[in-house]
């Protein structure tokens, strides 16, 4: 395998022809390329989307690349993602391969040279406006790049010293990027103590990558990164140094932006429309101001929409199985945690309860284990927690409110949420109130409480009743 994002669309398209959509016609990169997703998303279609003709630009944009745990198990050449119909669930399987490579890491192998490099920039010649980078939604105040993996290097920690993260960079001239990222990231922490030792802070934007490294900079296992996408790809991750910084980047890079955060420097930005589907504030975000721009001789630009929710999943699919896992590790009773993908904020676990006290305990070490936990719902074996309807009923049906919310005020959450709040709860801030939902059956309880069974939904053959998934829909009311 192959670790570059071509080779990934190749295997897509080999392996799902169908999954894979090359759209010839011109498309405008301000809000067309998004509304095209939105209405396939809509239809509950999700293909991979190649743009060959950007109005004002020669370079390709490709967007859904990375949607959900099908893709996740392509990623790791599982040959049963092949067949997976369901975008947004992952198996036993899946969960138990991921955790053994999870417990491999695979270091990256440095190079001499690689992809990335084939075209370099320097100076007044690196000019990122030249990238077809869209703009998202009506009221974004720029175009931003949305699918850049960020690496940093912390000299504080010898063992992992790069970071990746994925955060958003607004376009402000041909040599200067925005860089916000939400407090208390990885990244916060060392530019903190960067501007506080007056120096500069180098930074690699890398846009269009294997989805492996984009799973690994999500993922919250606290590992090195590249070992991390080594271990999902199942070979060494090639490294590259950067042109005008000491920063190992992934050689097969589609674009490579090499940049400075200049100390105590801020500009302004926003309103942009985030992922949860609301435009976030204006807020001052560092300054990069652009060094040099890598790239291939014929370079494919990756773009993920903001407020499309699909391939936002695909950032935390690596912490959704982490957190299974992690949850797993102190309470073997939990058998699955999702994230559904409409829901944002929403966790779902599955549990088979042994106590009544189970649900409230794994709810909170659950919340815990991120600052998106904001709402954590527990049910039993019976309810799908991949299907958003099956947890509702279960919220619906099996809590008494007064008794089964768990409210934890103040909780550490993400100023993107625009439900979170300050200490004096006044404005915005860092600051949510998460619950933990108990929507199992109570013990000595359900007298008078008969639930429904179907035993035969399983054995039904649609397809022999000329029932096939190609007839339309029902009209939505």
């Amino acid at each position: 395998m192959k670790n570059d994002l071509r080779s990934f669309i190749r295997t897509v398209e080999d392996a799902n022809p169908e999954e894979a959509c090359e759209v010839n016609a011109e498309v405008d990169p301000r809000l067309e390329i998004t509304a095209i997703v939105g209405k396939l998303e809509k239809q509950d279609r999700y293909p991979l989307l190649n743009f060959t003709r950007v109005k004002g630009s020669k370079v390709p944009v490709v967007t859904s690349v990375a949607i959900g745990f099908k893709r996740l198990g392509m990623a790791m050449d599982l040959p049963e993602a092949i067949e997976q119909k369901d975008y947004f669930r992952y198996t036993d399987s899946y969960l138990k391969e991921y955790l053994a490579r999870r417990s491999q890491p695979l270091p990256p192998k440095v190079v001499s040279t690689g992809p990335c490099k084939e075209v370099i920039r320097l100076g007044k010649d690196a000019d990122v406006s030249k990238f077809p980078i869209p703009v998202t939604s009506e009221l974004d105040d720029a175009p931003y790049v949305t699918a850049g993996i960020t690496v940093v290097r912390d000299p504080a920690a010898p063992e992992t010293p790069f970071n990746l993260g994925i955060y958003r960079h607004k376009l402000i001239g041909e040599r200067k990027l925005g860089l916000y990222y939400s407090w208390g990231k990885y990244i916060h922490r060392v530019h903190k103590k960067a501007e506080e030792e007056g120096r500069l802070l180098d930074v690699a934007i890398c846009v269009g990558c294997h989805p492996a490294l984009y799973y690994a900079a999500t993922d919250q296992a606290h590992l090195s990164e590249y070992s991390l996408a080594g271990a999902y790809l199942g070979e060494p991750v090639d490294l590259v140094k950067c042109e005008t910084n000491d920063l190992l980047v992934p050689a097969n890079s589609e674009i490579v932006i090499e940049a400075k955060l200049m100390p105590k420097v801020r500009q302004t930005e926003g309103p942009f429309g985030e992922y949860a589907g609301f435009y976030g504030e204006v807020v001052e975000a560092p300054l990069a101001e652009i060094t040099c721009i890598t790239h291939r001789a014929d370079p494919v630009y990756h773009f993920v929409p903001s407020g499309r929710h699909a391939e936002h999943l695909s950032g935390g699919l690596g912490a959704v199985m982490g957190a299974c896992a992690t949850v797993k590790k102190q309470y073997p009773s939990v058998q699955a945690v999702s994230k559904p993908w409409r829901l944002s904020f929403v966790v779902g676990v599955r549990i088979e309860k042994l106590n009544d006290g189970d649900p409230v305990t794994i709810g909170v070490l659950t919340s815990s284990l991120s600052q998106y936990n904001k709402y954590v719902i527990v049910v039993d074996g019976d309810v799908d927690i991949f299907d958003e309807r099956e947890l509702m009923w279960a919220v619906a049906t099996r809590c008494r409110a007064d008794e089964d919310f768990l409210l934890i005020p103040n909780s550490r959450g993400n100023r993107l949420d625009p439900s979170s709040y300050n200490p004096s709860r006044t404005d915005r801030g860092s600051m949510v109130t998460k619950v933990i939902i108990d929507a199992t059956r109570k013990f000595l309880s359900n007298q008078g409480t008969t639930e429904i069974s179907e035993p035969m939904v399983e054995k039904v053959d649609l397809a022999s009743l000329g029932l096939t998934k190609d007839q339309p829909k029902a009209a939505q009311a």
